[in-house]
């Protein structure tokens, strides 16, 4: 018997899902899910049931279940929220909702038939004739089967979920500075080793790291707020003390909640390395979690190699990566059987930007994980060789990673929200819009169920992504502001940080440049000498955001600060955008000279080959400087950038710069129409690098005031609106020309909306002082 559901067919005999005849892939625990729901769709199924059926007496998490229910959702076209076909009736557990008709099952649904030949028709025949009895049988077999489980689910207790750990920095108390790595370092080793059971879920180091230093609320201790935002069952608490030369003491402080009483353990020791490794059995003993699983490559007497790891870990719980390499290295090379450590390394290599390595590092990780059944880190090697395919472009590659990802992170609610939230972004990235909701819905329900706080910001941000691939602009903005709430709401600075800057960003798209430029203010001010990745970004954009209001005094210390940020990190990149700021603010001054020299500089530190957008924007405002500065040099720069352009494998996703590159050209060599032709020509080309058109409008209207050409004003100026436009330099250029026209209303409506751009952006300002640190030489 198969069973028929819409569009679906559910069969049995060989465990199959068919959508239209064809077949669904399908895990087996996933198809179990669906058939026992149907076969039971009188009534809901509760969770203990399910777990029974379909894994017998193993402890399995609410993350397992939570995904297992997501697959099957997801397989049927179903989804938490319309919970069409599977639907959660509250208190009681899961049932079948959408309509079925039972049919028998044809022999192509279960597979290929062999015809029967003379030695097998007699067998075909007597199991024809056994038909009735032997599903006689098998149904009241299955009755007695739903009877057992419906009254051992009434009286067993739930199944929970293995607890979740989290390990506190350690404080050191020794007075001495040499051993301040232990504060990161030794709760760090610990959770490593602690993590290779599977009685408890420990949470990431790293990530309570971060937490530690969040700003807690008013009346809640560090450790109170760490539990709070990691929603961990236990906290463990340490405290390293020096009770004589080369003697040490290990304070441990066990806070379970309500699953056990609070519990001290004492260690000592001559290396607190050491300490570390021994704590692991009595922790466990503490929390009645059995003995410690064997960990090959670490033993009660490798302090050193302890040492060494825990010292690594610290570094990089601080932001250090470089620094924590060789220690990793280190460990992964005298200890290579203890993956925890070749797992960090290759994670350094990947912050670090070393890809060959960072790839050959993990996929041995994953090699020995998988084939010792650690999914932990199998899956976290996953994740971090789709962040390195991410980091080069490569999202296709990066999503079929992190679908195997999904297959082993089903038991950490943490990690399985971490991998649906980069697979929704990465296919956001790739406008697989259907698939970036349904993993975007998995990881709401995962953060929600599991009450993971430190999670909502990036589940915030993931649905921004999401958004903003449909073009969706409110929901854009809204989930932008939710993530800043969301780190604020838990102490997140750094988080929230970046939060203001992202939104700062859609708000600029939007024109709304007034709170644009506060929260670009207060990204670049909060991150000063703190994130020198975010100081850039953020200056960069306050400072165009200024430039476009007319307040080119207030951008060129900016722009020094950020020039002096890209010599001290060796980034010719920064070094080459903070110089167009600069040249841009000695432009819209009349400095045309200066500004040329500036675009030139700018120029030699980018490679075309690598960056041709960046390349082509910084050589059209060289070209639009040198028509006003040295018109001779314009034709050079044009000839440059048609050879590249030229060289690209789409040519003509550049056409839009080449008509304007042209058309400068054109004017530098007095051919006015020749110049009108290519304006008109760049008018109606794509401009996806231009959206607003600005460049037009400024390029024509630098051809119209040189060589008094009505005809490429009249071009730029097509459907412009002075009264809501959001570039001042565009507003100068067009109030002289209407200036020179006699046009005195327009001239008027360009110097008020310049008036408005201005008094906007220093409000703005007010509210968010920047302070400059001083240029290095």
């Amino acid at each position: 018997m198969s069973w028929q559901c819409g569009e679906y067919t559910i069969v049995p005999a060989c465990r199959r899902l068919l959508r239209n005849g064809q077949p669904v892939e399908l895990e087996a625990k996933v198809f179990d899910l669906i058939l026992l729901l149907v076969e039971n769709r009188d009534h809901a199924v509760g969770k203990q049931e399910v777990v029974t059926a379909l894994w017998g007496h193993r402890p399995i998490t609410d993350a397992a279940l939570s995904q297992l229910l997501y697959k099957a959702r997801r397989a049927l076209d179903d989804n938490g929220e319309r919970q069409a076909v599977i639907r959660t009736v509250y208190g009681r557990g899961l049932q079948w909702a959408a309509a079925v008709t039972p049919v028998a099952a044809l022999p192509d649904e279960a597979g290929s038939v062999t015809p029967p030949g003379p030695a097998s028709t007699n067998a075909a025949t007597r199991r024809h004739r056994w038909r009735p009895f032997a599903f006689a049988a098998t149904a009241l077999a299955a009755l007695g089967l739903l009877v057992f489980l419906f009254v051992s689910a009434s009286r067993a207790p739930p199944l929970a979920a293995p607890p979740r750990l989290a390990m506190m920095p350690t404080t050191n108390a020794t007075g001495d500075p040499r051993l301040d790595w232990v504060s990161h370092g030794l709760p760090g080793l610990m959770a490593s080793l602690m993590g290779e059971g599977r009685d408890v879920t420990v949470i990431d180091a790293l990530k309570v790291a971060r937490v530690w230093d969040y700003t807690p609320p008013q009346g809640r201790s560090r450790a109170e707020h760490a539990r709070f935002v990691t929603h961990a069952d236990i906290v463990v608490d340490s405290r390293l003390r020096k009770l004589a030369d080369r003697l040490y003491e290990l304070d441990l402080h066990l806070d379970a909640g309500r699953l056990a009483p609070p519990g001290d353990i004492v260690i000592t020791g001559e290396e607190p390395g050491t300490l570390g490794i021994q704590a692991i059995a009595r922790i466990r003993r503490a929390l009645r979690l059995g003995p410690p699983p064997q960990v090959r490559g670490v033993r009660s007497g490798s302090g050193y190699l302890a040492e060494t790891f825990a010292r690594g870990l610290d570094e990089a719980m601080r932001g250090r990566w470089m620094q924590a390499k060789p220690y990793f290295l280190l460990a992964a090379q005298n200890a290579p059987d203890f993956l925890p450590a070749r797992f960090r390394l290759g994670e350094t290599q990947v912050v670090t930007d070393e890809p060959d390595q960072a790839r050959q590092t993990l996929e041995g990780v994953l090699a020995v994980a998988r084939a010792k059944g650690d999914d932990v880190l199998a899956a976290g090697s996953l994740v971090q060789l789709a962040q390195l395919a991410m980091n080069r472009h490569r999202y296709e590659e990066a999503l079929a990673l992190l679908d195997d990802a999904t297959r082993l992170a089903g038991h950490d609610a943490g990690m399985d929200a971490e991998v649906a939230l980069k697979s929704a972004n990465v296919a956001a990235k790739l406008h697989r819009l259907p698939l970036a909701r349904s993993k975007l819905a998995a990881a709401r329900e995962l953060v929600a169920s599991h009450q993971l706080k430190q999670m909502d910001a990036n589940l915030h941000n993931s649905e921004a992504a999401v958004a903003e691939a449909e073009g969706n602009v409110v929901a854009t903005e809204a989930a932008n502001r939710a993530a800043l709430a969301a780190s604020e709401a838990i102490g997140n600075e750094r988080d929230a940080r970046g939060d203001a800057y992202n939104l700062a960003l859609v708000l600029a798209r939007e024109g709304k440049n007034g709170e644009a430029i506060r929260l670009f203010a207060n990204s670049y001010r909060r991150s000063l000498g703190v994130d020198p990745w975010l100081t850039f970004a953020s200056g960069d954009n306050l400072a165009i955001a200024l430039l476009n209001a007319g307040l080119s005094a207030n951008v060129k210390p900016i722009a020094a600060q950020l020039l002096a940020t890209g010599k001290e990190r060796h980034n010719p990149v920064w070094r080459a955008l903070a110089l167009m700021l600069r040249a841009g603010s000695r432009w819209y001054e009349g400095d045309a000279p200066g500004s040329l020299a500036d675009c030139r500089q700018a120029a030699a530190l980018v490679d075309p080959a690598q960056d041709p957008a960046l390349w082509l924007a910084i050589r059209l405002s060289e070209a639009s400087a040198a028509l006003v500065a040295e018109p001779s040099a314009v034709a050079m720069v044009e000839r440059d950038a048609e050879a590249l352009i030229a060289a690209q494998k789409q040519p003509s996703n550049y056409a839009y710069e080449r008509r304007l590159f042209q058309a400068m050209a054109a004017s530098a060599a007095g051919h006015a129409a020749p110049a009108r032709e290519a304006l008109e020509a760049a008018a109606a080309a794509p401009r996806p690098n231009d959206p607003m058109g600005d460049n037009l409008h400024y390029i024509g209207l630098v051809i119209a005031l040189r060589d008094t050409n009505a005809d490429a004003a009249a071009i730029a100026l097509a459907g412009f609106d002075a009264g809501t436009a959001a570039n001042a330099d565009v507003l100068r250029l067009y109030g002289q020309w209407m200036a020179r026209q006699g046009d005195d209303a327009r001239r008027d409506r360009a110097a008020a909306r310049l008036t408005t751009l201005r008094t906007e952006a220093l409000a703005a300002l007010a509210t968010e002082p920047v302070a400059i640190h001083p240029a290095s030489p």
